[in-house]
């Protein structure tokens, strides 16, 4: 997809660490199948924290630049899977980074539009707040929408709940948590669309992604690996990530592998509230 000189500019802006070019790059050679090892980096480097949902603090990580622009490649890659194309409209249903600035939030209104996406917060989810996103989401008719598995779960009970119109959205990824056989069951049936489960997280990206078959294929030509030990364990290693390296990482998810799929996947779940701590008290 060519995005004209003023479009890429806007763009690059809005992220201030990786450019659009480089990504489009990384997502031809990833659709034609290339095995993406990266030889030369650049020494730049990203704070990025890791997911603190289960643990109630966050940790750190350090990114190279290079491993960045790929994993963001992949994410586009993966959505491919899905029928949606780039430049299709798609919604974020996602939760925000409430520390941001007001020039972070900025940034990244403007790379939402030119990538024609609509950004949806589940902070704080109530009834008040799903029925302004269902009216958001029939106006805006994105052909995919990606979220974390609870609160489009919690979103997807709210419309059966009240009896709506399902919303007519072909596809959805669900992320960030466990996707339980009857969410998947609630969204198909709110959303009149297909679901897609999405295995990653802060440390590494997109790690593995659900093809049209419903197999969990592991995206090893972006230079990651799975492998489980005895006890199931999920031990991840990236190649691509310069900066801080990670070999045989295991984040607190359980699953088999085979060849390259991951088979009888669970993830961390933290009995006693919200998995996401949607509801904020």
């Amino acid at each position: 997809m060519e995005h004209g000189f003023i479009n890429n500019l806007l763009w690059n802006f809005s992220h201030w660490f990786v450019e659009r070019k480089n990504i489009d790059d990384y997502y031809e050679r990833l659709s034609n199948g290339e095995s993406i090892i990266i030889e030369e980096f650049s020494g730049k480097t990203k704070h990025i924290a890791t997911s603190g949902s289960t643990t109630g603090k966050h940790t750190y990580v350090l990114v190279n630049k290079e491993q960045l622009e790929l994993r963001m490649a992949a994410e586009r890659w993966t959505n491919s899977w899905t029928g949606w194309e780039m430049g299709d409209p798609w919604c974020h249903y996602w939760y925000p980074a409430i520390s941001d600035n007001f020039y972070r939030r900025f940034r990244l209104k403007i790379a939402y539009n030119l990538d024609n996406g609509l950004f949806l917060s589940y902070f704080n989810l109530n009834d008040k707040m799903m029925e302004n996103h269902y009216k958001k989401l029939q106006s805006f008719q994105p052909k995919l929408l990606i979220g974390y598995s609870e609160a489009v779960n919690m979103f997807a009970e709210f419309i059966l709940r009240t009896k709506k119109d399902p919303l007519n959205i072909p596809a959805s990824i669900t992320s960030g948590g466990q996707l339980f056989p009857e969410w998947r069951t609630n969204i198909e049936e709110a959303f009149d669309g297909k679901v897609y489960n999405r295995y990653g997280s802060s440390e590494f990206g997109t790690v593995a992604h659900e093809d049209k078959s419903g197999k969990m294929k592991i995206l090893t030509n972006r230079g990651i690996s799975v492998k489980n030990d005895e006890e199931n364990k999920l031990l991840i290693t990236d190649i691509n990530n310069r900066a801080t390296i990670f070999k045989d990482h295991f984040i607190g998810d359980y699953g088999k592998v085979i060849g390259d799929e991951i088979t009888e996947l669970k993830g961390k779940v933290k009995g006693g509230r919200s998995y996401l701590r949607i509801n904020q008290e």
